[in-house]
């Protein structure tokens, strides 16, 4: 998608700060309570000292506290938090009353971590691990320079190379929420936009049928005014039914250059659309390009309107389509059968096929478009792994319209 690591990385989630606050208080709450007891094995460990020494390591605490409420900020400002915990480490290490381990610094490391991409991680590691290994070596915890460098890489390696790996989880999480709700939105506009572009076919087959209706009635209107009289007074008429006729066709092409596509043609036929009748051609054209399937028509045929009869055509058109892009060598069937009451359109395919039959489904939305146009339903899907089944029921009345 395009997303740089360091923009993944900064805008992760973590605990501290991502804006829910019941995790933000466990968490601070669990460093709060380490450093209470870090706190306490250093006063045991102090026994019977001077109130002086005593007063530098309430001091030290104070200040510990004071850097862990600093790391509430640490998704704002890590890079702050880990060089005010760094300061308030070498502070504490300088007094010689250091606590059992670093908590607030390993905790700032952490979190900078998470946080940050991998280049000033390293840069942070490397600025941490310095000042660390010049202090120990200052304190003579590291007589060695092999003993101070580990002292230093024990600190900041392990617990940044953590951090690094929870930031680069949480990243890769979030990215993979983004991309799928980016594909939901995406999905759902392909799937809006092939509804659309299925109502802008069926209106564009609805002009079909009208206009050639339509023009019919004007052409006989004008031959009936032909054999009329000169002084007839039908003949006005008959002009203002011609004209009324000419001007809905006017009308009906206006409306619907609105909704067509840009790239289709603006010159609408003015022929019938295509019906049952031409399905037999279609399925003939398909196995002359290589394919096997059988064309058959069950029970008493009878009439149906244009527009019924252009919605089977259509249904049978976009299952062979499927069939040409995605089959090798399919054969199947196409089977129309008349039940009384019903039509049922069944399309059989067996594969194999070069990819999933059905593609994106915005075919299969389309034609469960027009058929719910005329109350039917319809179903695609695969019976089996090599099988693909369409499957439509349209009621009928007598006269083979829609059953209102």
């Amino acid at each position: 998608m395009g997303i740089s690591t360091d923009k993944i990385l900064s805008r992760s989630p973590y605990l501290i700060g991502n804006g829910k606050r019941r995790s933000t208080i466990a968490f601070g709450a669990l460093i709060a309570f380490l450093m209470i007891v870090n706190v306490a094995i250093m006063f045991h460990e102090l026994g019977s000292v001077s109130s002086t020494k005593q007063t530098v390591v309430v001091i030290y605490s104070m200040a510990g506290l004071i850097g862990i409420a600093l790391l509430s900020l640490s998704r704002r400002w890590p890079t702050f938090t880990v060089a005010i915990v760094l300061v308030f480490t070498v502070i504490e290490r300088s007094s010689q009353y250091q606590t059992v381990y670093p908590i607030p610094l390993l905790i700032g490391i952490f979190a900078f971590s998470v946080l940050k991409p991998p280049k000033k991680i390293i840069v942070m590691a490397a600025v941490v691990t310095v000042a660390y290994f010049i202090d120990s070596v200052a304190l003579g915890i590291g007589h060695y320079l092999v003993r101070g460098a580990l002292a230093a890489l024990s600190i900041v390696v392990p617990v940044s190379s953590f951090g690094l790996w929870i930031g680069t989880n949480q990243a890769y999480v979030k990215e993979l929420r983004d991309r799928s709700a980016q594909l939901e939105r995406e999905r759902e506009l392909l799937a809006a936009q092939a509804v659309n572009d299925e109502r802008v076919r069926i209106a564009r087959d609805l002009h079909d049928v009208v206009a050639h209706h339509v023009s019919l009635m004007i052409v006989q209107a004008g031959a009936i005014r032909e054999s009329l009289p000169p002084a007839s007074p039908l003949r006005d008429s008959l002009d203002q039914l011609a004209d009324t006729g000419r001007g809905a066709m006017s009308e009906m092409r206006r409306m619907l250059n609105v909704l067509r596509n840009d790239r289709e043609n603006s010159i609408l036929p003015l022929s019938p659309a295509p019906g049952i009748h031409e399905i037999e051609a279609l399925v003939s054209r398909a196995n002359d390009a290589g394919y096997a399937i059988n064309y058959r028509i069950k029970g008493q045929a009878i009439d149906l309107s244009e527009t019924l009869g252009t919605t089977v055509f259509r249904v049978v058109q976009e299952s062979l389509t499927n069939i040409v892009k995605y089959g090798i060598g399919v054969s199947g069937f196409v089977e129309i059968e008349y039940r009384g009451k019903e039509l049922a359109i069944t399309i059989e395919n067996y594969g194999p096929f070069r990819h999933h039959l059905g593609g994106d489904g915005h075919g299969i939305a389309g034609m469960k478009e027009r058929v719910n146009l005329f109350n039917g339903s319809l179903d695609a899907g695969y019976a089996s792994d090599e099988i693909f089944r369409v499957e439509a029921q349209i009621p009928l009345s007598k006269k083979g319209e829609q059953v209102d």
